[in-house]
């Protein structure tokens, strides 16, 4: 996972929305070995990516929001999972709806 997401860093840049679902796919990782710390770092890296991201398709970012409130809620942080989820339930609410109006 590492390399892979070295080699599409160096193709594509590391501030490409691209790179969403490798950081997710490491942080996912990272959390199913318990390494925490690590886990919410990718999470974090994903996440502000979205920032850069356009279209309608947000499955990684809702994947990733859900993902990341369980590791909070995990490390006991129990308002940060409450907001994440909250994001996530708002994101599938805007993508439904998009998907309706077509």
């Amino acid at each position: 996972f590492l390399r892979a997401l070295a080699i599409r860093e160096a193709a594509l840049g590391p501030d490409h929305p691209e790179l969403v679902r490798g950081l997710s796919g490491l942080a996912l990782l990272y959390q199913s070995v318990g390494k925490d710390a690590e886990a919410e770092a990718y999470y974090l890296r994903a996440l502000a990516l979205w920032e850069y991201a356009t279209g309608p398709d947000r499955a990684a970012l809702i994947e990733s929001l859900e993902s990341y409130a369980v590791l909070l809620a995990k490390a006991g942080r129990a308002e940060e999972a409450k907001q994440m989820e909250a994001d996530a339930a708002a994101w599938r609410k805007h993508r439904a709806a998009l998907a309706g109006a077509k």
